[in-house]
């Protein structure tokens, strides 16, 4: 009696579709495992942010309050970059569906022989950090690509966040507005 070997039906798109549903439900539960900070903010306006993050809450109320056509984003992310692969980006947005991530901490270098660099370590990144990139993204809810336009906005935001330095000329005795640096 000879071995006859199976037929296999060919795939469905039916059943890759569903094979799609199902990944998509194993994603939204691992993200329904993460721990939201969710916050209502005033003017019925709803953002999910990250734990790491729920001192951002001020400014964005602050922000809009000042500027209340500014789109504002759904879900606020955060991420800690890994120590076997160097981090690129300090933040990015999906304006389609309003979400934007941002980097909570990030790499140390040693510097080895010419250019080669090794990850040292990991550390938090400051709030001010923090904030210019939110600023950055925000921006990016707005005007999409990187010009003129896309900078202004960038200070502009960062500017309603209310944010003062010491004055470099009296010595620290007196506060200026904090620069943004757009990036």
């Amino acid at each position: 009696m000879a071995l006859q070997r199976r037929k296999t039906k060919p795939r469905r798109r039916s059943e890759s579709a569903q094979a799609s549903k199902w990944r998509g439900r194993r994603r939204r539960r691992r993200l329904a495992g993460r721990d939201f900070r969710a916050a209502v903010v005033r003017d019925h306006l709803r953002i999910r942010v990250s734990k790491d993050l729920h001192w951002i809450l001020p400014y964005l109320e602050r922000t809009h309050r000042i500027m209340p056509s500014l789109q504002m984003p759904l879900v606020i992310n955060s991420y800690r970059p890994r120590l076997t692969r160097r981090l690129r980006t300090l933040g990015s947005s999906y304006y389609d569906e309003g979400i934007i991530n941002l980097a909570t901490h990030q790499q140390t270098f040693i510097r080895l022989r010419g250019n080669f660099r090794r990850i040292k370590g990991i550390r938090r990144m400051a709030k001010k950090k923090i904030l210019e990139t939110l600023a950055h993204e925000l921006a990016h809810l707005h005007v999409v690509d990187h010009n003129f336009e896309h900078e202004e906005m960038t200070r502009t935001i960062f500017k309603t966040f209310g944010l003062t330095e010491d004055c470099p000329h009296c010595e620290g005795s007196g506060k200026v507005e904090a620069r943004c640096n757009p990036h």
